[in-house]
């Protein structure tokens, strides 16, 4: 596990050499103060609504007191970080943001692309290992189709806007594109063949990449100069509050189906004796055990992951209704923006 992180080493060696010797800015001294205490308000806050959907209905109860009781200051924690924003000079993410529509649209849909697409980067390599029986590095391989079909689209939606000036489209067709993949993903089964899995992760891949890019732009384009550091981290960061809530969803439900699946599927002596989590942590406990028992475990596997992605259907089509509401303007220039930037510099005044 350890050269998950140490792969990236070496990239970020090159980053930061590309940015020493090729990013050139003129240094401007401001002085700022950092919102430490909203930062805990919305670190708190966020971290309790997180663990009620990883701890709920597993370590705990939905109703029990400490699943409650975490909603309920998840809840308050949020309340009051709202509250502070408008009290304090410098707030974390000034709320004056999110009257602009076009910002407002731009970061549900960078929530909604963060969750759908780390609810298929997580659990489509659960099932190849699982119910394929495959190692974690063959089932990490065999999502590049996905990533693939990401990275093309996100590279071809960037050229066209860049040549046509328009970019409100893309959103509209990624959207219902993910929509179709995470349809046809519903339909997994125990004899799905690794072609077809292929195809869908590509067009599931095409869908998340025609739209999950241009967010980013959007917002740039539409904020105030002053905004656009602000804005863009905001964009990546209910992004990322996406995949960590879309993970703990879809964990919630593959682990709740999947025992649901076992208790009727396995018999009742052995169901028991059973628990999915269990397997689900460690898939090499079934060997040995009769060919009717594993049989059975994997359909229950293949079912909880059918739901999985039935779930993330609507969240899906939530996608494509807010990427309609996104009204598009014109593209800016961007080196009459720098002249502009340089001219605000020389002239504080102004």
């Amino acid at each position: 596990w350890r050269w998950i992180f140490y792969v990236n080493l070496p990239i970020g060696i090159i980053a930061l050499i590309a940015i020493a010797t090729r990013l050139h800015l003129p240094p401007r001294k401001t002085e700022h103060k950092i919102d430490y205490f909203g930062a805990g308000l919305l670190s708190g806050g966020l971290v309790s609504l997180l663990l009620v959907t990883v701890w709920g209905g597993n370590n705990y109860a939905w109703r029990s007191e400490q699943i409650i009781g975490l909603a309920i200051a998840g809840v308050a924690l949020i309340a009051a970080f709202i509250f502070w924003e408008t009290k304090v000079s410098e707030p974390l993410l000034p709320l004056r943001l999110f009257r602009n529509s076009i910002f407002r649209v731009s970061v549900m849909l960078s929530m909604l692309a963060g969750l759908v697409m780390f609810g298929a980067i997580i659990f489509l390599p659960e099932y190849q290992q699982i119910v394929r029986g495959y190692s974690a590095t063959k089932s990490g391989l065999l999502l590049l189709p996905l990533i693939v079909g990401l990275l093309t689209a996100s590279i071809v939606s960037g050229r066209l806007i860049s040549k046509w000036g328009h970019y409100r489209i893309f959103p509209i067709i990624g959207t219902s594109i993910m929509v179709v993949g995470f349809w046809l993903f519903s339909h997994v089964s125990l004899s799905t063949t690794q072609l077809d899995l292929t195809y869908w992760m590509i067009v599931l891949g095409v869908g998340i990449g025609l739209f999950m890019q241009v967010m980013t732009l959007a917002v740039q384009n539409s904020v105030d100069r002053a905004d656009l550091g602000t804005a863009s981290s905001a964009t990546v960061f209910f992004r990322t509050l996406g995949s960590a809530f879309g993970t703990a969803i879809f964990g919630a439900i593959l682990t709740n189906r999947l025992n649901h699946n076992l208790l009727k599927l396995l018999p009742a002596s052995v169901a028991k004796h059973v628990n999915g989590g269990s397997i689900e942590g460690n898939p090499a406990q079934l060997h040995g055990q009769p060919p009717a028992i594993v049989h059975d475990v994997f359909q229950a596997f293949v079912m909880a992951f059918h739901s999985v992605f039935i779930w993330g259907i609507p969240f899906a089509i939530l996608a494509v209704i807010v990427a309609l509401f996104l009204k598009e303007t014109p593209l800016r220039d961007s080196t009459k923006d720098m002249a502009e930037g340089e001219s605000l510099q020389i002239h504080p005044a102004e």
